[in-house]
């Protein structure tokens, strides 16, 4: 009768947000977020809302070599390295990046921080084991 009176002592330690903290406090599962919001969405061309960057111009794909795709806003590398995932708290969490370069700011063409709902999937299908661990965690503990 003690174990059982033990887990619900700590399933009333459990919510919601406390796992959610849990488990993007992990360094994996923050470059994780940064790996989709990146790779699997900017350098596609795709933003946040579902909305896409518009087309290298001709001029700039003969004068600078740009490729016949979309804009990936990685023209040197230094936003995307800037990347961070900050503020976690149970109601959620932010990703940061240093969008302002010298004659304009990269968060002027939309939502570029941030997951669509495809890439929000993918992460929760990915983090779901950490998820259940925390959860065992907390109620055998």
């Amino acid at each position: 009768m003690e174990g059982i009176d033990r887990l619900i002592r700590n399933a009333k330690k459990l919510s919601a947000g406390r796992v959610f903290v849990l488990t993007f406090s992990e360094d994996r599962n923050k470059g994780l977020i940064i790996q989709l919001n990146q790779e699997f969405q900017l350098e596609l061309g795709e933003l946040a809302n579902d909305t896409v960057l518009p087309f290298y111009s001709e001029v700039s794909q003969k004068v600078y070599g740009k490729p016949n795709t979309r804009w990936t806003l990685k023209d040197t590398g230094e936003f995307y390295e800037s990347f961070q995932v900050v503020n976690i708290t149970p109601e959620g969490l932010t990703i940061t990046a240093d969008s302002e370069k010298e004659d304009k700011d990269l968060a002027d063409y939309g939502a570029i921080l941030g997951l669509n709902d495809e890439n929000l999937q993918r992460l929760i299908d990915e983090v779901l084991p950490t998820v259940r661990k925390y959860i065992l965690e907390i109620l055998l503990a």
